[in-house]
């Protein structure tokens, strides 16, 4: 592209102040890489998920913005997953089969740990390692990608009439839905009156405002493909809608899904850009985020966790870039300290700065392990054969958390 006079004269003085500068282009090179990433490796007999890393400096993210055009995202590192033929049903048998962990725990109902509204706070939080081995030895099936999902109840709680926090009480709630009907369990989650929910449906702010989530459906059974909807949330304690249109299907059994929460960022966008709030992960906050998306077009699921280990992105950023790889349909899921993207090494295919598996250091937190080596928490079992997105916490710990979504990638969608 030509630069006009004015254009080079900005590109001066931005070089002079040591600004970033990034032209719009019809044909970004961040999102052009990705696509043939895709591309290369998505023919039969390749496997069907591509795990795409960048760097921020070689390899990038794009993000579309509001007048159309792209602009690649310098100094932004990321984790991407695209897995292809995502909503492929064959034989009866979904590509995706999407589970929900249930780390109920005795522990935390027998100590009747409760939030200060009262609150049952039923599920013990775990570290990813842990999460997936329980996904094995518990829920019986062998996840290839694992990833936090819900926000949740991190408030002040009630133990033997005694304060404590949720890190020492190790037990807590997603807020939202947070419900799987494959077990048959369709009533069996919850606190009462939330047969869908295992705490509170909305997200309280600091000031004791309440902010509505959204969530998303992942619906595979009596359905020609699977169904990757999103739907409105409640901010009160009202059934959100999500629920109310499928009730009856599900208690029938003639539906089974997966359904967690989040704050929308496609079709439109859970809040402004700039909000200041105190909402889940603040819109225009420079944090670690992660999201799930789904492009309808080229029936791709995509799963991003970006910003970590150095410039984070806003949420606008992140609803841009999932703009960018063609989703109509996106989920931001609990960020910060909490984000964690884990895929099995061998069961994908690699790009971007890594063409190869790489390999995992125990003794190094930030480099690809799924346990925490810091505090000298190593992973065993299955857990061993998977590659971690770095632990964020400033202490470089991992955060143990109540809720996690795994997704078994089967063999429905290798072209095979």
């Amino acid at each position: 592209m030509k630069m006009s006079q004015y254009t080079l004269a900005l590109t001066s003085i931005a070089i002079f102040y040591g600004i970033n500068v990034n032209y719009c282009r019809a044909a970004p090179a961040g999102i052009d890489k990705i696509n043939k990433a895709i591309a290369d490796h998505s023919v039969d007999g390749k496997k069907k998920i591509i795990v795409y890393e960048t760097d921020g400096d070689k390899v990038y993210l794009t993000k579309k913005n509001k007048d159309g055009g792209y602009s690649d995202l310098t100094n932004i590192r990321s984790l991407l997953i695209i897995v292809t033929n995502a909503s492929l049903i064959s034989n009866n048998s979904p590509a995706i089969k999407a589970t929900l962990s249930v780390n109920r725990s005795d522990y935390c109902e027998k100590d009747d740990v409760r939030s200060r509204q009262g609150m049952p706070q039923t599920m013990e939080i775990a570290r990813p390692h842990v999460a997936i081995n329980n996904f094995r030895n518990i829920n019986e099936i062998d996840p290839t990608i694992i990833l936090n999902v819900n926000y949740f109840d991190i408030n002040t709680q009630l133990k033997n009439n005694q304060y404590i926090t949720w890190q020492k009480s190790k037990c807590s709630t997603p807020l939202g839905i947070y419900y799987d009907s494959h077990s048959g369990r369709w009533n069996d989650a919850a606190n009462q009156p939330h047969a869908f929910a295992y705490g509170d449906y909305y997200f309280s702010r600091k000031d004791g405002t309440k902010t509505a989530l959204q969530s998303m459906l992942i619906v595979d059974k009596n359905t020609d493909r699977v169904q990757f909807n999103i739907s409105d949330g409640n901010s009160n304690d009202a059934q959100p809608p999500a629920i109310e249109s499928i009730e009856t299907t599900i208690k029938e059994g003639k539906q089974e899904l997966v359904a967690f929460s989040g704050a929308e960022l496609l079709p439109r966008l859970n809040s402004e850009e700039l909000d200041s709030g105190d909402g889940p992960d603040a819109g225009i906050l420079q944090t670690t985020r992660i999201g799930i998306g789904y492009n309808i077009d080229k029936d791709q699921l995509y799963i991003l966790q970006a910003g970590y280990g150095g410039a984070g992105i806003s949420r606008g950023d992140l609803r841009d870039i999932f703009s960018a790889l063609g989703a109509s349909k996106a989920l931001e899921l609990d960020g910060g300290g909490s984000a964690v993207l884990g895929v099995q090494k061998d069961a994908v295919t690699w790009a971007g700065i890594n063409s190869k598996i790489p390999n995992i250091n125990e003794k190094d937190s930030s480099i690809y392990s799924c346990g925490s080596p810091v505090d000298n928490d190593f992973p065993t079992g299955i857990a061993k054969n998977f590659v971690c997105t770095p632990a964020y916490q400033l202490d470089g710990t991992r955060r143990a958390l109540p809720g996690y979504l795994a997704l078994s990638i089967g063999s429905a969608g290798k072209g095979e």
